[in-house]
């Protein structure tokens, strides 16, 4: 490999001189080592997953090939099976996504903030202010009963197994955290929920956001048999607000004089201790190329209950056994 680079170099130094006319240009005035870092610059411009013509299968091939590569985009090979093509993803290698989601080599699929004013909420008529200035995203007051505002994440068709993320937000009026007696296509709760969805728009739960009311007779139970649906299981954050301008889900003032309460700090059964920043890491069934769903829901109309979110963070990783 060394003496291919040491070849390289001269191979540089001689076009030079025959374009420069010997030694009459800046190219042909460079030391050997400055040589080398040209020919390094430019082998780190074409190396895996920075052009499309040389594309990655994976963010976890690109850090394999060079453990130093930083967060950003790359081009992966996608696994649609009629026309794989190379797509421009956002790779993120940092320490902080790795350690909240149990490794590196992640795709990011949703970045919203809806702090920025450029940050469009994709729900019709579903932008709103909440805590008199902060822009959040959620069902349109004119809902008058219980509903699901949908917005599709699309994969590009990229396998995955795995999906970390998080969701920060806020509630209005009187949850009611859970309503085990809606399908997972319906408003089974007050919050957010993080679901796939396939080419025939079946849904599979993947996790759920709920908020409950501080004094109000339905309260999170994070230690399981509580009121959450059978497809829920303990794949969620259930978070009490103390008031209209507490934000929910973001690890903050979660531990309450409320014994049950205290199970979504430090669930059991999960058996972590959930992070200050609430990312959540699960599996999927299967190999799935299905798109995501955020689904903002409420189990009543709008202006007697209503959830939101200000943030919302997806990823996407195929691990092999």
């Amino acid at each position: 490999l060394e003496m291919a680079k040491t070849l390289a170099i001269i191979s540089i130094a001689v076009l030079a001189m025959l374009l420069c006319g010997r030694c009459n240009c800046q190219l042909c005035t460079l030391t050997v080592d400055e040589l080398a870092m040209v020919l390094s610059e430019r082998e780190s411009l074409f190396s895996l997953g920075n052009v499309q013509s040389n594309p990655a299968t994976s963010c976890q091939d690109i850090l394999d090939d060079n453990p130093n590569a930083a967060s950003g985009n790359y081009f992966l090979t996608n696994n649609d099976p009629t026309t794989p093509m190379a797509v421009s993803v956002y790779c993120d290698f940092t320490s902080g996504v790795g350690d909240d989601c149990g490794g590196a080599g992640w795709i990011r699929v949703a970045n919203i903030d809806m702090s920025d004013p450029a940050q469009q909420c994709d729900i019709m008529n579903g932008e709103t202010v909440v805590d008199t200035n902060v822009r959040v995203c959620g069902r349109p007051i004119t809902e008058t009963m219980g509903s699901c505002s949908d917005i599709p994440v699309p994969t590009n068709g990229f396998q995955f197994n795995e999906v970390c993320g998080r969701v920060l937000g806020y509630s209005e009026g009187t949850p009611n955290v859970f309503d085990n007696g809606e399908a997972i296509d319906g408003p089974y709760l007050d919050g957010v929920a993080i679901k796939t969805v396939d080419a025939a728009q079946m849904q599979e739960h993947v996790w759920s956001f709920a908020s409950a009311e501080d004094g109000a007779l339905q309260t999170c139970d994070c230690t399981g048999g509580g009121s959450e649906p059978a497809f829920v299981g303990m794949d969620f954050f259930c978070e009490t607000r103390d008031s209209a301008a507490d934000l929910l889900w973001d690890g903050a003032q979660c531990v309450s004089d409320d014994i049950v309460q205290q199970g979504c700090c430090s669930n059991p059964v999960i058996g972590f201790q959930i992070p200050p920043n609430r990312f959540f890491a699960t599996g999927v069934s299967g190999a799935a190329t299905d798109d995501l769903l955020i689904s903002v829901c409420g189990t009543d109309a709008a202006g007697t209950v209503n959830s939101y979110f200000s943030n919302v963070e997806l990823y996407i990783r195929d691990v092999v056994p």
